[in-house]
């Protein structure tokens, strides 16, 4: 894991298919270029707890990134907070109008 910033981290993802029971192959599409696409072998070996039985056909996406949500959410309620904002939980909401600027 490689931190790339104080709320994401680089974490490799692994995805792979179950062999199809009608012959077809799996449609994969490749998104990024940094994807590749995996025979079954390769799937295994980056995989081991998975049984070869169980992977036709995989991608691996070695620079794809994981972020914090949780401290993502707090670092804005900060903000929202230090700019005068209240947040109130556990209140009925009767009704919202839109003005220019703002709610």
């Amino acid at each position: 894991m490689v931190l790339v910033g104080p709320r994401c981290c680089i974490r490799s993802v692994c995805c792979w298919s179950v062999p199809q029971t009608d012959n077809k192959k799996p449609k994969i599409y490749l998104l990024r270029v940094t994807h590749c696409m995996l025979a079954a072998s390769e799937i295994t070996a980056l995989v081991p707890v998975l049984r070869p039985e169980c992977a036709a056909v995989g991608v691996f996406e070695p620079d794809a990134m994981s972020m914090d949500v949780a401290a993502l959410h707090e670092g804005y309620l900060r903000g929202f907070r230090t700019r005068g904002g209240v947040v109130t939980t556990d209140a009925e909401v009767l009704g919202l109008t839109r003005k220019p600027g703002g709610w």
